[in-house]
């Protein structure tokens, strides 16, 4: 089977993480990397397409991912380390999975995710650049006191993680596959430049890297369990921030031009 795939590495808006800088310079380009990708992986969808859900009975969507990692941007970098009192914009206690049972094909909800995504992530690379260092400290309702750096891996992990969950999510949308150096999705109307700003130029690292490559399936076969199931008496107890995603089919099927699998994932 052929992968379709478009996106061409000279117009790839995102840029490589340094390969030479200090500790923050690359926790931080490692980070932008990864919500970049997020935003390129949603780009060119309508509202439908964005609020498309994996299957019943998941609430799972792109749409409800962008609210989610909103979210998650809004607990780490506001709550737990600048101490803010900054209550969740898509969830509650009352509603503790409203951000992506309020993920509908409405394009003023669609611009909304957006709007507040971009605020979070502007506040969060603010926050990290204004830091004296990556040892401060915040506090986590689980851990206790947490560093920055501990913080801006977890980011990290997080994104690649739900960016594995994108990209079969955008498989199911469009019918297309991802190009990638390192995962890069198509899409219809790819932007010339994200909400970052960072310009096509800095794509030069696909040249030398060697272009496209085919997409296997590291991420998204590995990532298509998203979470245990959790009784109602058990989410009560769960901190704001900290509610597992929904989980998406029980079964996933990849395929690609270099491997064919399939598997069936079976919900705890």
């Amino acid at each position: 089977m052929s992968i379709d795939m478009f996106t061409d590495p000279d117009t790839d808006p995102r840029a490589d993480p340094p390969a030479q800088a200090d500790e923050r310079a690359t926790l931080v380009g490692f980070l932008r990397w990864q919500r970049d990708t997020l935003e390129l992986k949603c780009s060119g969808l309508d509202a439908a397409d964005l609020a498309r859900r994996s299957v019943d009975p998941s609430t799972l969507s792109l749409l409800g991912l962008v609210r989610h990692m909103a979210e998650v941007e809004r607990s780490w970098f506001r709550r737990r380390m600048a101490g803010q009192e900054a209550p969740p914009h898509f969830y509650s206690d009352t509603d503790p999975d409203g951000d992506f049972d309020g993920a509908v094909p409405d394009p003023e909800v669609v611009a909304e995710a957006w709007k507040v995504w971009r605020a979070e992530v502007a506040f969060a690379e603010r926050f990290v650049a204004e830091a004296p260092d990556l040892d401060i400290t915040g506090n986590d309702p689980w851990r206790g006191p947490v560093s920055l750096r501990w913080v801006l891996v977890h980011m990290v992990e997080e994104y690649a993680r739900h960016n594995g969950h994108v990209d079969l999510l955008r498989r199911g949308s469009t019918g297309r596959w991802a190009s990638s150096r390192r995962g890069r999705i198509e899409a219809d109307g790819l932007p010339r430049t994200l909400s970052h700003g960072v310009p096509p130029a800095s794509a030069q690292g696909a040249r030398r890297n060697g272009g496209y490559r085919s997409v296997t399936s590291t991420s998204a076969y590995a990532t298509t369990r998203l979470c245990q199931r959790i009784t109602p008496s058990t989410k009560r107890n769960i901190p704001l921030g900290y509610r597992p995603v929904k989980r998406i089919a029980n079964h996933a099927t990849i395929t690609t031009s270099t491997t064919a699998m399939s598997r069936k994932n079976n919900t705890t």
